[in-house]
Protein backbone atom coordinates (compact mmCIF):
# COMPACT_ATOMS: atom_id res chain seq x y z
CA UNK A 1 0.00 0.00 0.00
CA UNK A 2 2.86 2.35 0.89
CA UNK A 3 4.59 1.54 -2.37
CA UNK A 4 1.43 2.30 -4.34
CA UNK A 5 1.15 5.65 -2.55
CA UNK A 6 4.76 6.51 -3.45
CA UNK A 7 4.23 5.51 -7.09
CA UNK A 8 1.09 7.65 -7.25
CA UNK A 9 2.94 10.59 -5.66
CA UNK A 10 5.85 10.22 -8.12
CA UNK A 11 3.44 9.99 -11.07
CA UNK A 12 1.66 13.15 -9.88
CA UNK A 13 4.99 14.94 -9.41
CA UNK A 14 6.20 13.88 -12.90
CA UNK A 15 2.95 15.12 -14.44
CA UNK A 16 3.23 18.43 -12.61
CA UNK A 17 6.83 18.87 -13.81
CA UNK A 18 5.93 18.02 -17.40
CA UNK A 19 3.41 20.88 -17.68
CA UNK A 20 5.08 24.27 -17.38
CA UNK A 21 3.25 26.73 -15.21
CA UNK A 22 1.29 29.31 -17.18
CA UNK A 23 3.08 32.62 -17.71
CA UNK A 24 1.56 35.50 -15.84
CA UNK A 25 -0.42 37.76 -18.14
CA UNK A 26 1.49 40.89 -19.10
CA UNK A 27 -1.02 43.71 -19.36
CA UNK A 28 -0.28 46.03 -22.27
CA UNK A 29 -1.55 49.47 -21.38
CA UNK A 30 -4.33 50.71 -23.68
CA UNK A 31 -3.84 54.44 -24.20
CA UNK A 32 -6.60 56.81 -23.16
CA UNK A 33 -7.82 59.46 -25.61
CA UNK A 34 -5.58 62.10 -24.03
CA UNK A 35 -1.93 61.61 -23.07
CA UNK A 36 1.50 63.18 -22.92
CA UNK A 37 4.87 61.55 -23.49
CA UNK A 38 8.37 63.00 -23.07
CA UNK A 39 11.63 61.58 -24.25
CA UNK A 40 14.66 61.70 -26.49
CA UNK A 41 14.76 61.42 -30.25
CA UNK A 42 17.56 60.73 -32.74
CA UNK A 43 16.87 60.87 -36.47
CA UNK A 44 19.32 59.85 -39.19
CA UNK A 45 18.56 60.62 -42.84
CA UNK A 46 21.21 59.30 -45.24
CA UNK A 47 24.42 60.91 -43.88
CA UNK A 48 22.77 63.60 -41.72
CA UNK A 49 21.68 63.23 -38.09
CA UNK A 50 19.55 65.23 -35.66
CA UNK A 51 19.04 64.51 -31.98
CA UNK A 52 17.23 66.21 -29.15
CA UNK A 53 14.22 65.93 -26.88
CA UNK A 54 10.50 65.86 -27.52
CA UNK A 55 7.24 66.35 -25.67
CA UNK A 56 4.15 65.00 -27.43
CA UNK A 57 0.66 65.85 -26.18
CA UNK A 58 -2.33 64.22 -27.82
CA UNK A 59 -6.10 64.63 -27.53
CA UNK A 60 -8.79 63.27 -29.87
CA UNK A 61 -9.09 66.53 -31.84
CA UNK A 62 -5.51 67.88 -31.74
CA UNK A 63 -1.92 67.18 -30.90
CA UNK A 64 1.20 69.16 -30.17
CA UNK A 65 4.83 68.07 -30.50
CA UNK A 66 7.62 70.20 -29.03
CA UNK A 67 11.10 69.47 -30.36
CA UNK A 68 14.34 70.83 -28.90
CA UNK A 69 17.88 70.18 -30.09
CA UNK A 70 20.85 69.57 -27.82
CA UNK A 71 20.96 71.95 -24.83
CA UNK A 72 17.52 73.35 -25.77
CA UNK A 73 18.74 74.76 -29.11
CA UNK A 74 16.78 74.62 -32.36
CA UNK A 75 13.33 74.40 -30.79
CA UNK A 76 10.12 74.03 -32.78
CA UNK A 77 6.49 73.36 -31.96
CA UNK A 78 4.19 71.40 -34.25
CA UNK A 79 0.46 71.86 -33.68
CA UNK A 80 -1.98 69.68 -35.61
CA UNK A 81 -5.77 69.71 -35.85
CA UNK A 82 -8.23 68.14 -38.30
CA UNK A 83 -7.67 71.00 -40.78
CA UNK A 84 -3.88 70.93 -40.92
CA UNK A 85 -0.65 71.63 -39.11
CA UNK A 86 1.34 74.67 -38.02
CA UNK A 87 5.06 74.69 -37.24
CA UNK A 88 6.30 77.46 -34.92
CA UNK A 89 10.03 78.14 -34.61
CA UNK A 90 11.72 79.63 -31.56
CA UNK A 91 12.60 82.75 -33.58
CA UNK A 92 8.93 83.60 -34.20
CA UNK A 93 8.67 82.22 -37.75
CA UNK A 94 5.69 80.05 -38.63
CA UNK A 95 4.71 77.71 -41.46
CA UNK A 96 1.46 75.84 -42.16
CA UNK A 97 0.23 73.04 -44.40
CA UNK A 98 -2.76 70.74 -44.66
CA UNK A 99 -0.33 67.75 -44.80
CA UNK A 100 1.69 67.38 -41.58
CA UNK A 101 4.35 65.08 -43.01
CA UNK A 102 4.90 67.34 -46.05
CA UNK A 103 5.33 70.31 -43.69
CA UNK A 104 7.95 68.46 -41.63
CA UNK A 105 9.86 67.24 -44.68
CA UNK A 106 9.88 70.75 -46.16
CA UNK A 107 11.35 72.29 -42.99
CA UNK A 108 13.47 69.49 -41.45
CA UNK A 109 14.22 67.21 -44.38
CA UNK A 110 12.54 64.32 -42.50
CA UNK A 111 9.16 63.50 -41.02
CA UNK A 112 7.95 61.13 -38.35
CA UNK A 113 4.78 59.26 -39.35
CA UNK A 114 2.62 60.69 -36.56
CA UNK A 115 -0.54 58.98 -37.85
CA UNK A 116 0.96 55.51 -37.28
CA UNK A 117 3.33 56.47 -34.49
CA UNK A 118 0.43 57.35 -32.17
CA UNK A 119 -0.38 53.60 -32.16
CA UNK A 120 3.18 52.25 -32.41
CA UNK A 121 4.25 54.24 -29.36
CA UNK A 122 1.80 52.06 -27.40
CA UNK A 123 3.04 48.78 -28.92
CA UNK A 124 0.07 48.50 -31.29
CA UNK A 125 -0.57 48.76 -35.02
CA UNK A 126 -3.05 51.23 -36.48
CA UNK A 127 -6.19 49.04 -36.69
CA UNK A 128 -7.43 50.94 -39.77
CA UNK A 129 -4.58 49.77 -42.02
CA UNK A 130 -2.83 46.46 -42.83
CA UNK A 131 0.13 45.52 -40.63
CA UNK A 132 2.37 42.59 -39.76
CA UNK A 133 3.11 42.12 -36.04
CA UNK A 134 5.85 40.15 -34.28
CA UNK A 135 5.45 39.12 -30.61
CA UNK A 136 7.81 37.93 -27.89
CA UNK A 137 7.18 34.89 -25.68
CA UNK A 138 5.07 37.02 -23.31
CA UNK A 139 2.78 38.24 -26.09
CA UNK A 140 4.20 41.76 -26.27
CA UNK A 141 4.53 43.34 -29.70
CA UNK A 142 8.23 43.61 -30.54
CA UNK A 143 7.90 44.44 -34.23
CA UNK A 144 5.41 46.20 -36.49
CA UNK A 145 5.59 46.52 -40.28
CA UNK A 146 3.07 49.10 -41.44
CA UNK A 147 2.87 51.85 -44.08
CA UNK A 148 6.36 50.95 -45.32
CA UNK A 149 7.90 51.46 -41.85
CA UNK A 150 9.61 48.75 -39.81
CA UNK A 151 9.11 49.44 -36.11
CA UNK A 152 10.98 47.65 -33.33
CA UNK A 153 9.69 47.93 -29.74
CA UNK A 154 12.65 46.39 -27.98
CA UNK A 155 12.09 47.51 -24.40
CA UNK A 156 8.95 47.94 -22.28
CA UNK A 157 8.42 49.59 -18.91
CA UNK A 158 5.62 49.73 -16.39
CA UNK A 159 3.29 52.73 -16.59
CA UNK A 160 0.29 53.02 -14.26
CA UNK A 161 0.08 49.24 -13.72
CA UNK A 162 0.50 48.25 -17.38
CA UNK A 163 3.32 48.06 -19.88
CA UNK A 164 4.22 50.53 -22.63
CA UNK A 165 7.24 50.60 -24.94
CA UNK A 166 10.28 52.37 -23.51
CA UNK A 167 12.33 52.38 -26.72
CA UNK A 168 11.29 52.27 -30.38
CA UNK A 169 13.34 52.19 -33.56
CA UNK A 170 11.60 53.17 -36.82
CA UNK A 171 13.15 52.61 -40.24
CA UNK A 172 12.01 53.36 -43.77
CA UNK A 173 14.24 53.78 -46.81
CA UNK A 174 16.99 56.24 -45.77
CA UNK A 175 15.29 57.38 -42.52
CA UNK A 176 15.93 55.86 -39.09
CA UNK A 177 14.44 57.30 -35.90
CA UNK A 178 15.15 56.17 -32.34
CA UNK A 179 12.76 57.20 -29.58
CA UNK A 180 13.48 56.67 -25.89
CA UNK A 181 10.46 57.43 -23.74
CA UNK A 182 11.36 58.91 -20.38
CA UNK A 183 7.90 59.75 -18.98
CA UNK A 184 4.19 59.19 -19.66
CA UNK A 185 1.26 61.20 -18.35
CA UNK A 186 -1.98 59.44 -19.19
CA UNK A 187 -5.05 61.69 -19.34
CA UNK A 188 -2.88 64.86 -19.53
CA UNK A 189 -4.54 67.96 -20.93
CA UNK A 190 -3.44 69.33 -24.30
CA UNK A 191 -3.34 73.10 -24.56
CA UNK A 192 -5.11 74.76 -27.44
CA UNK A 193 -2.47 77.34 -28.20
CA UNK A 194 1.05 78.39 -27.25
Amino acid sequence: MRRLGRVAALALLATACAIPPPRPATPIMPLPDTWEVRGRLAVTVAEEAWHGTFAWRRAPDRQQVDLAGPFGQGGARLRETAVGATLDYGDGQQASDTDTEALLVRHFGWALPLRGLRFWIAGQADPARPATLRHDADGRVVGIDQDGWQVVCDRYREVDGGLLPHRLVLARETVEARLVIDAWRLGAAVGGGG
